[in-house]
C-alpha cells in the first residue's frame, strides 16, 4: 500500500478550493509583490482583481476537496478527493445529442473575463475556472473557435507562456477527449504555484524535482530532451528556449513574437520525438520546461486523468481516492499513457 497522509499544511499539497478567502489571499500576495515593482505585476494584478471580484459576486463555485499526500517512485503526488457535498449528479441525457458538449467559451461571462483582445491577447480570453479545484485556475480560450483537436499554434503558446510566466505557474494542454479536455473549442489552461505560508520559499509542483534532476542529467550527457526516471511510460521534456524565457507579457512585439515560434518549434520537435503527432496527448510547460505524454486512455478506472496529473496532481470521488492511493498513481498514469 502507498502512503496516503492528509495534505492540510503539507508543503506538497495543493489547498482545498477557497472563494472569497482564496481571492483575498491571491490579492494580498499580489499587492505585495507590486510593491517590489516587479516587472510582470499588470497581468497578475489583472488575474488576482478579477478572481477577488467574482469570488465576492458569487460567480465562482470552487469545488472543495480534501487534498492527501501520496508518495509514489519518489514524487509526493497530491491526490485531492471531492468531498461529497461537492459531487455533482451525472447528467441524464435523453440522447446522445444531449451529451455533445456546449461551448462554455464562446460567450465569455465579463465577470469571469480577466483580459483578452488587447494588445498582448489579440487571439485569445483569459478566463477564470467557474469550477476551481485551485483558486487563480485560469482558461486561455481562442477568441475564434478552433477545435480542441487542432495543434497548437505560436500564437496560443505565447499567450500560455505569458500567463505561466507572468505567475510562474503550470501551464497545460489537453489534446482531444482522451486526453482529458471536455469543451470543444480550442483551449489551454493554468494553475498558479502553490502559496506557501509566509517567510517561506515558493511551492513546487510535485513533479518538478524529477524533471529538473532528468534535466540535469540530460544536460550532463549533451543530450537535448530528457525522461523522468519514475516515469516508465512514453513522455519527453525538454528546457523552455531562450527566446522564451526572455520574454513576458511587458516584452516588445518582436521578443513575444519570437517567444512564440521558438516555443511553437520546440512544441512540433517534442510531438515528433514521442510519435504524438496524430493523436491525443497532453503537454505540460513551466518557466524551466516543456513536457509532453501520448495518451492511450482518458481514465484510469473511475479516475479521469488530465495533464495536471502529470505534474503529479490528481483529482478522485469518493472511494476513488482510496483506491488510487492503494494502486498507486503512477500506476494510473501508466494505464493512461501506455494502455498497461
Amino acid at each position: 500500500r502507498k502512503g496516503m497522509e492528509p495534505g492540510h499544511g503539507d508543503s506538497w499539497a495543493m489547498p482545498a478550493a477557497l472563494s472569497v478567502a482564496g481571492a483575498l489571499v491571491l490579492w494580498g500576495a499580489t499587492r505585495a509583490r507590486l510593491r517590489r515593482g516587479s516587472a510582470d505585476m499588470s497581468l497578475l494584478a489583472r488575474i488576482a482583481r478579477r478572481d477577488h471580484a467574482a469570488a465576492e459576486a458569487g460567480k465562482l463555485l470552487p469545488i472543495a476537496t480534501k487534498p492527501h499526500i501520496v508518495l509514489d517512485g519518489g514524487i509526493p503526488f497530491v491526490v485531492s478527493v471531492v468531498e461529497k457535498t461537492a459531487m455533482k449528479a451525472k447528467p441524464r441525457a435523453k440522447d446522445a445529442a444531449a451529451l455533445a458538449p456546449l461551448d462554455a467559451f464562446e460567450t465569455v461571462d465579463p465577470d469571469l473575463l480577466v483580459c483578452g483582445g488587447d494588445g498582448a491577447f489579440p487571439d485569445h480570453n483569459i478566463v477564470l475556472n467557474k469550477f476551481p479545484v485551485v483558486t487563480g485556475h485560469l482558461v486561455i480560450a481562442t477568441r475564434e473557435f478552433h477545435p480542441q483537436s487542432e495543434p497548437l499554434t505560436p500564437s496560443d503558446l505565447l499567450a500560455l507562456w505569458m500567463v505561466v510566466e507572468s505567475t510562474d505557474g503550470l501551464g497545460f494542454f489537453n489534446a482531444g477527449r482522451i486526453a482529458g479536455a471536455s469543451q470543444p473549442r480550442k483551449h489551454t489552461q493554468a494553475i498558479p504555484r502553490p502559496r506557501p505560508p509566509p517567510g517561506h520559499p515558493p511551492h513546487a509542483f510535485p513533479i518538478e524535482s524529477a524533471a529538473e534532476a532528468a534535466l540535469a542529467e540530460a544536460a550532463a550527457a549533451g543530450a537535448s530532451t530528457a525522461r523522468v526516471a519514475a516515469f516508465d511510460f512514453p513522455h519527453v521534456l525538454a528546457p523552455v528556449p531562450p527566446a522564451a524565457s526572455a520574454a513576458s507579457a511587458a516584452s516588445p512585439e518582436a521578443a513575444r513574437s519570437a517567444a512564440g515560434d521558438a516555443l511553437c518549434s520546440l512544441y512540433g520537435a517534442l510531438l515528433r520525438e514521442v510519435g504524438a503527432c496524430d493523436s491525443a496527448y497532453n503537454l505540460l510547460l513551466t518557466r524551466r520546461w516543456m513536457m509532453v505524454v501520448p495518451r492511450t486512455r482518458e481514465r484510469w478506472g473511475p479516475v479521469s486523468v488530465n495533464a495536471v496529473g502529470f505534474a503529479g496532481l490528481l483529482l478522485a470521488r469518493g472511494d476513488a481516492g482510496e483506491a488510487l492511493s492503494e494502486a498507486g498513481p503512477l500506476t494510473a498514469l501508466r494505464t493512461v499513457a501506455a494502455g498497461e
